[in-house]
């Protein structure tokens, strides 16, 4: 990587996009000569996925609301083909690209990522023409991305590199061997030497870039902390749970890593005990088919709810008739740096959280605010949860003191400030600050 300075990545780069620059549509032309630069400026969040997350919508609104113009490059909606390329959501514009993300090989996912990488850079350094933005935000995974900033970092603007996975760990936890450790270091150190900020989710995600090259002092935590308003608005009208039933839900993407299978055979294990428990899982992945074969193998198919990829609506619905909610994370070099989302939405929702014990998560909450148990343990989550059916008091101390926990350390409002007051002094460092 020594070898891999700032200028050839440019240079490199510049080759690609002169040759890709066609695949912007003329509608997304249109709509950016109609548009002009507001408050202090303008800035870019490059994301490749297909859904504008909440994680995504949380910063854009964030910076929106600090005075920026805000674009967002996304993958376009592989469900709706025919879908608008360019539109505007809460004062946020998308601009969505044709591409996939297959659930395939490491090399399917390479070249879908390098596809992603040309077409967003091509869009980027022409949008840049006219917008002039002082920051580009790329949000990880992954890591080379970056090199696609870098022809508008050539010509001013700042780049910030948000990292939420460590990608050698997650390699070697998605594939099981170390064979692709040396690319995705080299992509890693990419993602670090390519910008002039990085953003990271926990202390010990930090504390290992740090290890690995970035500059203390240019390397900011910003949590997966929620972003109350998209959860917690007219809860009073949401459903509550059955108080015939106990149930338990997991929420998210469904792959191995994730623990699904420790939840199923928890719950088999307690269905003779626990006539009345329920589990309900949302979400979608690689390991979909395992975790609903398991449920049939196991004769749970009237206990266990498998509902699939649902909308946000119906997710905190699900959520609220639920009486507990499972984070279950397998131990690994991966888990042990990062937090997940639905812990944050559990807490925000009201309910009491049964989580591994992992490092990341330990020394954010205590004891008296999660309900931990073994990782990979099927007995110990089952312990876990008739801890909690047995005990309703248990439930509302968790709720109350992991609630405020949230509130006064990890909740958005606390995070965003953080984001946008970096996100700002960054900015004013660019060629293209208007103040």
């Amino acid at each position: 990587m020594s070898r891999l300075s700032p200028r050839r990545v440019r240079n490199l780069f510049a080759s690609l996009t002169s040759r890709s620059s066609s695949t912007t549509s003329s509608s997304a032309r249109s709509s950016r000569a109609s548009q002009s630069v507001a408050g202090p400026g303008a800035l870019c969040i490059v994301r490749q996925h297909h859904r504008y997350e909440i994680a995504t919508r949380r910063e854009a609104e964030a910076y929106r609301d600090s005075g920026f113009t805000v674009d967002v490059i996304m993958l376009a909606d592989p469900d709706n083909p025919d879908g608008p390329r360019t539109e505007t959501v809460e004062g946020v514009t998308l601009h969505r690209i044709p591409g996939s993300r297959t659930k395939g090989g490491a090399v399917q996912y390479l070249l879908d990522y390098l596809g992603f990488m040309v077409r967003s850079g091509a869009m980027l350094n022409k949008m840049h023409s006219t917008r002039h933005y002082q920051v580009v935000q790329v949000s990880t995974l992954p890591d080379f991305l970056l090199l696609g900033a870098q022809p508008v970092r050539a010509r001013g603007a700042k780049v910030v590199s948000f990292i939420k996975e460590p990608s050698p760990e997650l390699g070697r936890t998605i594939y099981n061997n170390t064979k692709w450790d040396i690319p995705l270091k080299a992509f890693e150190q990419m993602a670090i030497r390519l910008a002039d900020m990085v953003l990271t989710v926990t202390d010990e995600l930090r504390e290992t870039l740090i290890e690995r090259g970035a500059k203390s002092d240019r390397t900011h935590v910003v949590m997966n902390g929620g972003g109350e308003e998209h959860w917690t608005a007219g809860l009073e009208s949401r459903p509550a749970p059955d108080p015939e039933l106990f149930t338990v839900i997991c929420h998210g993407t469904i792959e191995h890593r994730y623990g699904h299978d420790t939840i199923v055979e928890a719950i088999a294990l307690l269905r003779d005990e626990m006539p009345e428990l329920r589990l309900t899982l949302c979400g979608e992945g690689s390991y979909s088919g395992e975790i609903k074969d398991a449920i049939s193998a196991k004769g749970l198919d009237g206990i266990a709810t498998f509902n699939g990829f649902v909308s946000h609506d119906e997710l905190i619905d699900h959520i609220c008739r639920a009486d507990a909610g499972i984070v279950a994370q397998l131990a690994s070099e991966y888990s042990h740096l990062v937090n997940t989302n639905k812990m944050f939405e559990y807490m925000m929702l009201g309910r009491p959280v049964i989580a591994t014990k992992l490092r990341s998560v330990s020394t954010t909450f205590s004891d008296d605010e999660i309900e931990f148990y073994e990782a990979g343990n099927a007995e110990s989550l089952a312990a876990a949860i008739r801890n909690l059916r047995n005990d309703p008091a248990r439930c509302a101390s968790l709720v109350e003191a992991a609630g405020e926990a949230h509130r006064t350390r990890t909740a958005w409002g606390i995070q965003r400030d953080t984001l946008v007051t970096e996100i700002t002094a960054l900015a004013k460092t660019s060629k293209w600050w208007k103040s």
